[in-house]
């Protein structure tokens, strides 16, 4: 490759990366990839991405066609640039959506065990203000489900079904990262409803119950109990946080 041609193809995949990042921040698909807490560092690579893009097209305006194999390039193989164009690809091509019920399959999903492990559980709001998250974390801070009987609950999620559990049971989940997806997990909470069966996997629903102790797949643990499920939009950001 010329070295002409090896910063044009520098320029634009640049400059493409940086869009595509700076396309998903401005829709906010970001939240589909990455915490929260991190997004500043995503609009930081946007920019600088975007400026040596524009450095290296001012390199290219600038360049005396008499000249041009003056200009070190470094001479990079051409298919070194797969590691820019890939993403740009994917993130230009393929639709943007969070985690669901298919990750869950295969990873599987955590309940009632393991989170108040990484977090505190000296601090959670009140029973009808809780997230999935909250709710494991209290119930792992007492291992007797009877406490919670009759505590009012309030959670949003996803649908799960585990073909494991009763037609009258589904999971309601949602995904906890700590950095990005690739470290997310499945957590999620057992619920009683009459019409489990009626809800699509996947659909986002709000449960509002009470907590009633009960055994899921050979395990004593709190059920919800649910008094209504309504069918809700995903949220803006379908993912939770330690």
């Amino acid at each position: 490759m010329s070295p002409k041609h090896e910063v044009a193809l520098r320029a634009i995949l640049l400059t493409g990366l940086g869009l595509v990042l700076y396309s998903k921040l401005h829709s906010g698909a970001i939240a589909f990839y990455v915490s929260r807490r991190f997004i500043w560092l995503i609009w930081g690579a946007s920019l600088t991405l975007q400026l040596l893009g524009i450095i290296q097209w001012i390199r290219l305006l600038v360049m005396d066609p008499a000249k041009v194999e003056s200009f070190d390039t470094h001479g990079l193989p051409v298919w070194s640039y797969a590691a820019i164009l890939v993403p740009i690809l994917l993130g230009t091509f393929i639709p943007h959506q969070p985690l669901g019920a298919g990750t869950v399959k295969n990873r599987g999903l955590t309940s009632v065990v393991s989170v108040s492990k990484k977090t505190s559980v000296l601090a959670l709001p009140r029973p009808a203000e809780r997230d999935i998250v909250d709710w494991m974390r209290s119930f792992d801070s007492n291992p007797d489900p009877e406490v919670f009987d009759g505590q009012p609950v309030d959670v949003t999620g996803f649908v799960y079904h585990n073909p494991r559990l009763p037609v009258d049971q589904f999971m309601i989940a949602r995904f906890l990262i700590t950095c990005c997806v690739a470290d997310a997990s499945a957590v999620g909470l057992p619920v009683r409803y009459k019409e489990a069966c009626k809800l699509k996997q996947d659909t986002w629903v709000r449960v509002k119950g009470v907590s009633l102790s009960g055994e899921v797949m050979g395990e004593s643990m709190p059920i919800i109990l649910a008094g209504e499920v309504k069918v809700v939009h995903q949220p803006e950001d379908p993912y939770l946080n330690p």
